[in-house]
């Protein structure tokens, strides 16, 4: 190594602590310089050594902090496209009018998927198709509390004149009035692991009267007393757009199944019409015994829930109103008559 290369090693790797020591021993002014510089590289050198381990846990700390903040802005736009997709799902249920089942399906299932909800089912109010069956007759199969009521997809109830119906030829000026007193509640749709609730009504059972007792008097065309299986009934009977049960244990009228009590949320959604007509409810809930979290539904699930049965009774809107096109249109009687006349050629 030549002189000139060795000058620059010194420089470089001991030149800087040299010259700090040598000025440090200069002003202390120590009686033995020389063991005073010598001290000093020491601690010099104990002191660079720390400085390089903080200097390591302050990078390796920065790179941590580095990389919470990344996950945390990770996690945040996951989430946010996980919420754009839990709305999505709510606007596109108007794209499944063409089927019925088909969006009642999916409406379910995105309720199932998108709130706290382990059982979300879908009802219908129509008319008993048959006398009502036996009622102690129970169903051997577990179900949800009273939200686990049942019964087939039904029409809505027939509405009757409104107080400002015109007389003879006039035309009535009041709101429609619906009578859903005969109405009973069909289970037409549910979510994965709650198909059960297909096979199951819920009923408006006639009341039974002791030996004792008289029965009640009943106006003329009214239904007979029933007695309703079950707190959904009152969401239809009291034209409320939403039934909440905090916690199905604490609530007095609930229809449990098998007799046999339950713990958790149970929440029953309006699906009216433009017309107001009430048309079915999307019922959910987080029953322990359907492998639910037990806990009430929160504002925004209760939200989510609203949005969805929005958006089913937009669908269905649409297709009452294709439905009356054809028939104005005449559309209908054109095609039977086509259908007739291929069936059934005249003769040549």
């Amino acid at each position: 190594m030549s002189a000139g290369m060795e000058v620059e090693y010194l420089k470089k790797c001991i030149g800087t602590p040299l010259a700090e020591g040598c000025a440090a021993a200069a002003v202390a002014a120590p009686s033995d310089p020389v063991e005073y510089l010598g001290l000093w590289l020491l601690q010099y050198v104990k002191n660079h050594s720390i400085e390089s381990d903080l200097d390591e846990e302050k990078k390796a700390e920065l790179e941590k902090l580095a990389a919470k903040l990344a996950a945390e802005e990770e996690a945040k736009k996951q989430q946010e496209e996980a919420e754009k997709a839990k709305w999505a799902s709510v606007e596109q249920l108007e794209n499944y009018h063409f089927d019925a089942y088909v969006m009642f399906d999916e409406a379910a299932a995105a309720i199932a998927s998108n709130t706290v909800a382990s059982g979300c089912y879908i009802a219908c109010l129509e008319d008993p198709l048959v006398p009502e069956p036996d009622v102690g007759d129970e169903s051997d199969v577990e179900g949800p509390a009273e939200g686990e009521e049942e019964a087939d997809e039904g029409e809505a109830a027939e509405p009757e004149e409104g107080d400002g119906a015109g007389g003879e030829g006039g035309a009535g000026t009041g709101p429609i009035k619906y009578d859903y007193r005969r109405k009973i509640l069909n289970y037409v749709a549910a979510n994965k692991g709650h198909e059960y609730m297909l096979e199951k009504s819920l009923l408006r059972v006639p009341k039974e009267y002791g030996e004792d007792e008289e029965p009640e008097e009943v106006e003329e065309g009214a239904p007979p007393p029933t007695v309703n299986q079950g707190v959904t009934f009152d969401l239809v009977d009291q034209d409320l757009n939403l039934l909440d049960v905090p916690n199905v244990m604490y609530k007095d009228g609930v229809h449990f199944h098998n007799e046999f009590p339950n713990v958790g949320g149970y929440l029953a959604q309006a699906v009216k019409m433009s017309t107001n007509e009430l048309r079915m409810l999307v019922c959910a809930d987080t029953l322990l015994r359907g492998n639910g979290c037990g806990k009430p539904f929160t504002p925004k699930c209760k939200d989510y829930v609203a949005a969805v049965a929005r958006k089913v009774s937009a669908a269905l809107d649409h297709v009452d109103a294709n439905r009356m096109k054809i028939v104005e249109t005449g559309l209908a009687k054109k095609c039977i008559e086509e259908l007739e006349l291929d069936l059934n050629p005249p003769p040549l």
